[in-house]
């Protein structure tokens, strides 16, 4: 493990800092996190693993103040890369949030994972079958549930941690070797990476928390009072005891709840709800419930993402005419499909139409490929009868 540094101390994290600040635009740093947020909201961070020049670096963030880390990462210079990077991301995010920072991530980010999509070489595989394929590299896998909050760390945890960064700027130039320096899915990626970063770093709004929520757009106006009392009260329990979101309320419960006459704990259980959060949270969601049937929404609230497939046949059928559009579009330009096909990206195009605002799929590198999808008349008529 001679190229395996554990940096424990403050002087072995200064020369870590010092080092990621000297390097200029032509380096990459291989960037993984390991952490936990089961029974959270906030992941636990343990360990923050970096490769800078063949050595891996292991900062324990229990023994060693992170900051400077974290400021030096925000300024770099070259690539940062990661491996379906967006909890690492958020998680250094979060932590340059604590800072003040005004940008808590770096200007180049690349999502290996991410780049394999638009080089149709897979959507979400993972690292280590990746690795075997392309790099013929076979890793471990024994240390996948290890307690990375444990210390010391072992000889095989350290190794583990080490092989998640060590082959990863070797990967990205393996990939990119297999394409020209002008394939325009290149040009696509780097404009998806900027969106997803910009995703990412968003504040959440947690008064349209519950236009997300699958199945919503099938209840009426006085349901959907509750469930966005349901949403928003369930978010901030869950950021001020620094709960996991489905402690409180099971997402796929939330619906359901919602067209209760009355708040019991077997009507809960009925609806989905975990005996353990009924036993926790029975008294806060029948105050909740309450508090949502005397709300009322105004006349102009804003709908749930799926509430023309959920009350309307006629764009139900059509999504799906258009899901399998998409998927051929995708294919005949060489990339995943579930790039543009994915159901969010769908819901979207037809509540933009509604809201007469640019849907993703109307914007960015999507445009090249999806300019010339309009809406059947009997569609658009679907929408604007609301």
């Amino acid at each position: 493990m001679q190229n395996i540094i554990l940096v424990n101390t403050p002087d072995t994290l200064n020369s870590v800092t010092s080092l990621i600040d000297s390097l200029n635009e032509s380096y990459c740093i291989s960037l993984d996190t390991e952490f936990n947020r089961v029974t959270t909201f906030y992941p636990r961070l343990d360990i923050i693993q970096l490769c800078i020049q063949d050595k891996a670096y292991l900062i324990d963030v229990y023994a060693v103040d992170i900051k400077s880390l974290i400021v030096s990462l925000s300024s770099f210079k070259g690539k940062l890369l990661v491996f379906s990077g967006s909890e690492d991301l958020s998680i250094l995010h979060r932590e340059g949030q604590k800072l003040g920072l005004d940008k808590a991530l770096c200007d180049n980010i690349i999502d290996v994972q991410l780049l394999m999509s638009f080089l149709n070489l897979g959507y979400s595989v993972g690292l280590q079958g990746t690795l075997l394929k392309y790099l013929d590299i076979d890793l471990p896998k024994d240390q996948t549930l290890s307690d990375w909050s444990e210390r010391p760390l072992s000889d095989r945890q350290i190794e583990y941690a080490a092989n998640d960064v060590f082959f990863l700027e070797s990967l990205y130039k393996k990939l990119l070797s297999s394409v020209k320096s002008d394939d325009v899915r290149l040009s696509w990626f780097a404009l998806e990476m900027k969106r997803f970063v910009k995703v990412l770093t968003k504040d959440t709004d947690k008064e349209l928390l519950y236009t997300e929520v699958p199945g919503a757009g099938s209840l009426n106006k006085k349901e959907l009072a509750i469930l966005k009392v349901l949403c928003i009260r369930r978010y901030e329990k869950a950021i001020a005891d620094n709960d996991a979101l489905n402690r409180i309320i099971t997402s796929k419960a939330l619906t359901s709840i919602c067209r209760l006459n009355f708040i019991n704990a077997k009507t809960l259980a009925a609806s989905g709800m975990k005996w353990g959060a009924i036993r926790e949270n029975c008294e806060n969601v029948r105050k909740w419930f309450a508090e949502g049937k005397s709300l009322k929404l105004p006349d102009d609230f804003i709908l749930p993402y799926d509430y023309f497939s959920c009350t309307s046949q006629v764009v139900s059928d059509y999504q799906k005419k258009l899901k399998h559009e998409l998927t051929e579009i995708a294919k005949k330009a060489e990339i995943a499909p579930e790039l543009i096909s994915s159901k969010y990206l769908i819901l979207d195009l037809f509540h933009a139409a509604f809201y007469k605002r640019e849907a993703v799929l109307k914007s960015s590198w999507y445009l090249d490929l999806t300019k010339d999808i309009t809406f059947p008349e009997e569609v658009n008529a679907a929408i604007n009868k609301k």
